[in-house]
């Protein structure tokens, strides 16, 4: 049975319990709490794609993560005594970089720690917030609490703590840092003067879910053209919101646009009521084979059979 050392850390109205943390354990729980745990003929395969998001989130991290800590230090030395005139996106400072921080080993997570407190580029202390709050090991929270009360801080340094709030509060249920993420969410997001932020954004209200995630979907939807706006509803449909989200993907699959048509499809099996799926029925008398052969496989997963053309 693995050690654990329960310390409790009081900083900003937070309590961060300090343990070993067992992602495959974390992995079980999420299976139980987010996704069905049924065999129902009638259960909709397309219902739980954020919940199967925020699972494969972490089944990546867990992939490239390795537990080799016997060479780690001489990486780390290699990663300050490398060319800072490379650059952190050059070569070979970002190769070592990436190597350190998917070591599972205490000298990577103090690795980072430093990072975060010392180094000059805010570039990367925002990625070593980021890497350190994705190895879930609480006992090093606390160095990015700590920068979180910083006096000043740029809208991508608050980006990245936000992040780090969320990864803590989905993945180790830290209902507090969840909301202190939404409220920096909310304070950062809603300029979209920046596609990369705004990409960040979506995905990231995406994993948090809920009302604020929805009401941001909506505003991202306002700016877009046409087609963009019926993939923005299927983000709001798979965040549960679906009396307002229909009548747009029934416009959208009774028009004779093949992209809005197939938008509307991925949108409406979404939803999956019975009117749902006898839109997307209609669909596999289309003349657009490529739209023929979605609505069939869609209505498959139902265990349904589409229309011949």
């Amino acid at each position: 049975m693995k050690k654990i050392t329960l310390i409790l850390i009081m900083l900003g109205g937070f309590i961060i319990t300090n343990a070993q943390v067992d992602k495959n354990s974390i992995l079980e729980r999420l299976r139980a709490e987010l996704l069905p745990q049924t065999t129902d003929k009638d259960y909709n395969p397309y219902k739980y794609s954020r919940e199967e998001y925020i699972i494969n989130c972490l089944e990546v991290t867990m992939e490239y993560e390795n537990n080799d800590c016997e060479n780690v230090n001489e990486i780390i030395t290699k990663y300050h005594e490398a060319d800072t005139t490379v650059g952190y996106r050059g070569r070979p400072k970002e190769q070592y970089f990436v190597q350190i921080a998917r070591s599972k080993c205490r000298e990577s997570y103090e690795f980072l720690q430093n990072l975060i407190q010392n180094d000059p580029r805010e570039l990367v202390r925002r990625q070593a917030i980021m890497i350190l709050a994705d190895c879930l090991n609480p006992d090093y929270f606390h160095c990015i609490l700590e920068y979180a009360e910083k006096d000043t801080l740029s809208v991508k340094e608050k980006a990245a703590i936000a992040y780090a709030f969320m990864v803590y509060g989905i993945y180790l249920s830290y209902s507090d840092l969840k909301e202190r993420a939404i409220q920096l969410f909310d304070e950062i997001c809603y300029e979209f003067s920046s596609e990369e932020m705004t990409q960040s954004c979506i995905w990231n209200y995406y994993k948090i879910g809920g009302s604020s995630a929805i009401n941001f979907m909506k505003a991202w939807r306002e700016g877009l053209n046409e087609y963009r706006k019926i993939l923005a509803t299927e983000f709001i449909a798979e965040l549960g919101e679906y009396e307002e989200t229909f009548p747009i993907f029934e416009e959208a699959i009774r028009s004779e646009i093949p992209n809005h048509i197939f938008a509307a499809i991925r949108g409406l099996r979404v939803i999956g009521t019975e009117e749902a799926l006898r839109l997307i029925e209609e669909q596999t008398k289309n003349k657009d084979e490529r739209i023929v052969k979605l609505a069939q496989e869609t209505l498959e997963k139902f265990n349904r059979k589409g229309g011949e053309k």
